[in-house]
């Protein structure tokens, strides 16, 4: 983790304003760090909100478990909507 988040410098401000229901931190990535590992949070969203600079279009990937989709985001920034099978839609 101290080599891929090396070049970040996070200040959390939630307990400083009084927040208890949702926390906020001030974070700044020296080029190509990362803001934190990859992670998933059972019973919390995230939300990143650049001021300057940007981000680099990750491929990702979604799954719905009770349904025939699949979505692949592409390095165009695009989301590619599929059934499990690779069948578009």
């Amino acid at each position: 983790m101290a080599a891929k988040t090396a070049g970040r410098e996070k200040r959390p401000l939630g307990d400083l304003f009084g927040l208890t229901n949702f926390g906020v931190n001030l974070t700044r990535l020296a080029p190509g760090a990362y803001s934190a590992l990859r992670h998933a949070h059972a019973k919390q969203d995230e939300f990143v909100y650049i001021i300057a600079g940007s981000f680099m279009p990750v491929s990702d990937s979604m799954s719905y478990p009770d349904n025939d989709v699949v979505a692949v985001f592409g390095a165009d920034g695009k989301w590619k909507y599929t059934r499990k099978d690779g069948t578009p839609y």
